[in-house]
């Protein structure tokens, strides 16, 4: 009998291809009691086909078509275009990708923010002016389920037109999977970002919830970004908008960034995800450009890193509209990205959501507790670096490109 999703090992992680698959209508895909999207089976729908299993990267027979430790080179590019680069992440690359397939007649599936429903949410649009809605990262987990299975349904009644997609890895992986099935892969461009995991909607909802308390923002929240460049690419700093009160936040004093720094509020699938890692099914992975070659760059470059024959066609219909800084060794770009497993201790983890739920304590304070469990070493650590967080802005900044200098001083020669 084909296996389920409710026979699958391991945590699910919510990408919600299973939910695009099932046209019985059997799978339920919500946000759980931890503040995550996840795929639940409904027994009674069900008539086990398997086509979940099919998509599922929880099922030990799928794996990732490229392995990133075997790709030689990677690109450190940014858009000709400044405001372009000022509203992206990094050097704006995913935009000229997008504004590219939709020149071509296609359309452009991504993330954007709901600002009702304060969630992160897959979209489709069609039309340039909208891609401004996709730009940045969302440090959240996206609700995919719905416009997967519309793009699914979009694909198979219209033959013709092609769709570039972009979404987190193991998000890549179920909709590669979905298109395989389904026979419409050579239609799809999928990009993938370098991915950190995605933190719990519960730590999201505390941290406006406490800005508001403060008189910060208001409750009509009407822009967020979570890297705005105000005081550079390298550091993040976390912008929230409300009618004529803004909050600007470095990750080094903002509560959502230490809680998400610190790991306990992550998914547990993204404690060791292989496609987090190296694993993809991807076209082309993107990502900031970290480590010493482009480390004191305020604008902000990203790191492409091109997988297969689709996405070197893209890249070349991009390529007068980019400045492209030079092809590197990949070890350069990905030794610097978040590709280590995650280990938390469990009873931390669990006080936690123990505190979040109870909705009673601020972040920081939610944050103090649990961080009494660190070792003594960690938490001398984490101390000093609450004391840097005190000190003004020009002088973090400053002190950051020192830094900088100190931990890459001799990497760039060494490594190409």
């Amino acid at each position: 009998m084909p296996q389920t999703i409710m026979e699958l090992p391991g945590k699910c992680t919510g990408c919600g291809a299973c939910y695009g698959v099932c046209k019985e209508k059997a799978i339920r895909y919500q946000l759980n009691e931890k503040g995550f999207y996840e795929a639940e089976l409904n027994e009674e729908r069900c008539i086990r086909c398997g086509q979940c299993a099919r998509v599922c990267y929880k099922n030990p027979v799928n794996r990732g078509s490229y392995d990133l430790r075997q790709i030689k080179e990677v690109y450190a590019a940014q858009s000709r275009e400044k405001r372009v680069v000022k509203q992206s992440t990094s050097g704006g690359i995913a935009y000229e990708l997008a504004k590219q397939v939709l020149l071509n007649g296609g359309r452009v599936m991504g993330t954007g923010y709901n600002y009702e429903s304060r969630r992160a949410e897959t979209v489709i649009i069609d039309h340039p002016e909208q891609l401004k809605s996709l730009q940045g990262s969302k440090y959240l987990q996206s609700n995919t389920a719905d416009n997967i299975q519309r793009l699914i349904s979009e694909m198979e009644k219209d033959k013709e037109r092609n769709y570039i997609v972009f979404g987190t890895p193991c998000q890549i992986f179920g909709i590669s999977k979905a298109a395989e099935m389904k026979h419409f892969r050579d239609r799809m461009l999928l990009v993938e970002v370098f991915c950190h995991g995605v933190p719990s909607y519960l730590l999201w909802d505390n941290y406006l919830s406490d800005q508001e308390k403060a008189g910060k923002i208001s409750y009509k929240v009407n822009k967020v970004s979570f890297r705005d460049k105000r005081y550079g690419w390298g550091i993040y700093t976390l912008s929230v908008h409300s009618a004529n009160k803004t909050v600007y936040s470095t990750s080094d004093s903002c509560d959502f960034y230490k809680v998400y720094f610190d790991h306990i509020a992550l998914h547990e699938a993204c404690f060791q995800c292989n496609l987090r890692k190296y694993e993809s099914s991807a076209d082309i992975r993107l990502g900031d450009f970290w480590g010493p070659r482009y480390a004191n760059r305020k604008d902000g470059i990203s790191a492409v890193v091109i997988l297969s024959e689709r996405g070197y066609n893209l890249w070349n219909q991009v390529h007068s509209k980019l400045a492209i800084y030079g092809k590197h060794k990949i070890s350069e770009c990905i030794n610097y990205q978040s590709t280590h497993n995650y280990y938390v201790n469990n009873s931390q983890m669990k006080l936690f959501y123990q505190l979040i739920n109870e909705n009673r304590l601020s972040l920081k304070s939610i944050r103090r507790q649990y961080r009494k469990g660190f070792s003594r070493k960690k938490r001398m650590v984490l101390f000093l670096k609450d004391l840097v967080s005190q000190l003004p802005i020009p002088i973090k900044v400053l002190l950051k490109k020192v830094l900088n200098r100190l931990n890459y001083k001799g990497k760039i020669s060494d490594e190409g």
